[in-house]
């Protein structure tokens, strides 16, 4: 999906496949979903970091989030 001029880069790939799946549900295929490495040497008109944290996550995958 090299067209795609929306890139939604996440942290984590459950993510990223989430955003995917429901992105796909309703046609959506101008954007471009994945980690920080799907995005490496190419390019999008507009990025979103989505971030999230919840209930069981390791503590230092929460702290790549909150920082």
């Amino acid at each position: 999906m090299d067209e795609a001029t929306i890139g939604v880069v996440s942290l984590f790939t459950p993510q990223a496949d989430e955003l995917r799946a429901k992105l796909r549900q309703y046609g959506r295929q101008c954007v471009r979903v994945g980690i920080v490495h799907t995005f490496q040497g190419g390019e999008c008109a507009v990025m979103v970091s989505s971030l999230v944290a919840g209930e069981g996550m390791y503590e230092g995958a929460i702290g790549l989030v909150y920082g």
